[in-house]
């Protein structure tokens, strides 16, 4: 008596449905593999260890997965239903990943909580969470392979061609996964719906399983199959479309910021923010890292970027913009008067549609005919074009985020000195917030070995924040005064500046640091920064170990931007000079103010606030100190210069803050 709807099948049909089924088996699972990692890098922005973590959790489950089934298997009469149970699973599995990750950030906050936030704890505690997340379905997905492979051997008579078929099967499919996943399905369906998209595989494999091999009688095969669909399709429908908008509400939340944009692409998601209680402040992310924001101070750093190179070569025709981001350096550079052709380089195409939100302050750029633009890795450009440029604007991100410490490279260096004119320019964008001291002098020695002749700027900031601007060129480096007097003849260069409390030439040159040789006093011997020994693509947990980078020992290398201006009408040049030299001083007294506030919030950042209210209060007492000498500096600044707007600007941000200050040591203490 034959078994109830026992499989009718020959072992040649069952061999080939179970290289079927193992194909399309290893399609999901590298599918998942890539759709995590993508994930990931909102959490982990360094590549490296994302990529580190999800392979460490992935790998330790396909290894956990077949370790502990290839010893249940034997004990499975029908293993067809196991199979379909285990990919049923890993689909219903992945597709409850999608709410975990959402709601990740509340965890990894808590656990911060608990665990501490120094660079082992941050890493660790991202581990544990996506070890949550990922290794359920990579045990599942690991234990099916000692099915398939048992299945398959007792179909055929050669055990070892059995496993390397179902293997070489499985392998192909993972290989075709990680392509469609990532040039396929992210594009046209994104992240999220293409994890339900995969589900729905696995589902489909496991029912296969259970109607081509199961020795369930076929009312139960229905029964079952019918539960394990509805449960599937009602996790993908309920679960709420767009869900890892939680991601970046977390960076951003409403009500206070309304998201744009949200598009995802082969290359990255690209979303836009708007601040709707801060002047309609404007933010651009790419995979959940910061590229662009049009506050006060990097707008200030973006207006430098594309007016300093035309201090030294303000009859440039032609320049090169790597990094698009929102456009708004590329808007400029391809309005300057003379300027006739832009190429701008940007790797995640979606960054060019998104600019029509920053169109204010791009100039309308996607429309601007004399600018071409290129979807390309900008290392890739550069080292493959035939072109020569006499600019080349470089505004990477911050070269602790992600990959982008490839573009802060002596190797990079040297590929865009070659593609520069002889007295070509090129101007890179260097933060001080974010980085420590020891790697900002890296990124300053780097620049310095390629180029024989550099400036380095210092556009503003406030706090922990602020901006250099770094130019070097090949021949020296000389500032044409009556050209660039000219240059603030234009209405629209004249009324993008005085924006950011820019109003003259002199504004730009009292921001000047130093030059070569001050950039090698202050770097000294520091490590230069190359593609095999990248010197800061790990240092962006250990700032949180170290003092950031901050203005205050840059200024004691500080010298006076006279000797690099050339062309001044002879009536002029006492009044230049002592201009200019009104300026030095001037700013010596302003960037002094700013050296205080950056040691106040340092202190204050530091504060442990379960000491008594007692030592609180005290360390408040400081910072009201602080913020008294930072005013005093201030005022010192604007007696000497009434008109730099920029130095008002912080005074009145500064006696902001010491008012409120103030208002709480009274409420506290009594006046």
């Amino acid at each position: 008596m034959k078994p109830p709807d026992s499989i009718q099948n020959g072992p040649r049909n069952i061999m080939v449905f179970i290289l079927v089924i193992a194909t399309a088996a290893g399609f999901c699972t590298m599918s998942y593999e890539v759709l995590w990692f993508r994930i990931l890098k909102y959490f982990v922005d360094t590549s490296i260890q994302s990529f580190g973590i999800m392979l460490t959790t992935f790998l330790f489950g396909l290894m956990a997965g077949g370790f502990l089934f290839s010893r249940l298997i034997d004990s499975r009469r029908d293993k067809f239903l196991l199979l379909g149970f285990m990919e049923i699973g890993i689909g219903i599995l992945s597709v409850f990943s999608i709410p975990m990750i959402s709601q990740a950030n509340n965890l990894i906050a808590g656990l911060n909580t608990l665990l501490g936030t120094n660079w082992g704890q941050e890493i660790f505690i991202r581990f544990m969470v996506f070890s949550i997340v990922m290794l359920p379905t990579a045990i599942l997905a690991g234990g099916a392979f000692p099915v398939f492979t048992m299945i398959y051997s007792e179909n055929s008579n050669a055990i070892g061609k059995s496993i390397g078929e179902v293997f070489s099967f499985n392998t192909i499919g993972g290989a075709i996964g990680s392509f469609a996943s990532g040039f396929l399905l992210i594009p046209l369906l994104g992240v999220e719906n293409s994890i339900f998209a995969i589900c729905m595989v696995n589902v489909f494999i496991g029912l296969s399983c259970w109607f081509v091999g199961s020795r369930l009688r076929t009312k139960n095969k229905i029964i079952v199959s019918v539960i394990a669909l509805v449960v599937a399709v009602f996790l993908v429908v309920e679960i709420p479309q767009n869900s890892f908008v939680n991601i970046y509400n977390a960076k951003y939340p409403p009500p206070d910021n309304e998201m744009l944009y949200c598009k995802e692409t082969i290359n990255g998601t690209t979303t836009v923010f708007q601040n709707t209680r801060q002047n309609m402040q404007r933010y651009l992310l790419i995979d959940g890292i910061g590229e662009v924001s049009t506050d006060y101070f990097s707008l200030r750093a973006f207006r430098f970027l594309d007016m300093l190179p035309f201090l030294y070569l303000p009859e440039a025709q032609n320049a090169l913009v790597v990094t698009f981001g929102s456009g708004i350096v590329a808007g400029s550079i391809g309005s300057m008067p003379g300027i006739k052709h832009v190429d701008c380089v940007e790797i995640c195409d979606k960054a060019f549609d998104a600019a029509r939100y920053f169109s204010y302050d791009n100039h309308d750029v996607l429309h601007n005919k004399k600018i071409n633009f290129i979807v390309n890795d900008g290392r890739n450009f550069v080292f493959t074009t035939k072109n020569r440029y006499d600019i080349i604007s470089a505004d990477a991100t911050h070269p602790t985020s992600s990959d982008s410490w490839i573009l802060y490279t002596r190797e990079f260096y040297d590929l865009c000195k070659s593609k520069l004119v002889d007295n070509g320019v090129m101007c890179q964008w260097i933060p001080l917030h974010g980085i420590r001291e020891e790697d900002y002098k890296k990124l300053l020695n780097t620049f310095r070995t390629v180029f024989p002749y550099a400036a380095l700027y210092y556009s503003g900031g406030r706090k922990n924040t602020g901006h250099t601007m770094l130019l070097g060129s090949k021949k020296p480096m000389q500032i044409d005064f009556n050209a660039a007097q000219k240059l603030f003849e234009d209405k629209q260069i004249k009324d993008d500046l005085e924006q950011v409390n820019i109003g003259s030439a002199y504004d730009l040159l009292h921001s000047f640091i130093m030059d070569q040789d001050g950039i090698k006093a202050y770097a000294g011997n520091s490590p230069i920064n190359t593609d095999d020994r990248p010197q800061i693509v790990f240092s962006k947990f250990k700032t949180q170990d170290a003092s950031v980078t901050g203005i205050g020992s840059i200024v004691m290398f500080r010298e006076s931007v006279f000797p690099s201006i050339i062309n001044i009408d002879n009536a002029q040049v006492l009044n230049v000079r002592q201009r200019i030299n009104n300026d030095y001083e001037a700013e010596t007294f302003s960037i002094q103010g700013q050296i205080l506030e950056f040691e106040e919030f340092m202190k204050r950042a530091k504060q442990d606030f379960g000491t008594s209210q007692v030592q609180i209060l005290n360390n408040l007492q400081m910072s009201k100190a602080t913020f008294e000498k930072a005013i005093l500096s201030y005022q010192k600044s604007l007696e000497i210069d009434s008109n730099d707007f920029h130095t008002r600007y912080l005074l009145e941000h500064a006696m902001f803050e010491y008012n409120g200050l103030m208002s709480y040591l009274e409420k506290t203490t009594g006046p």
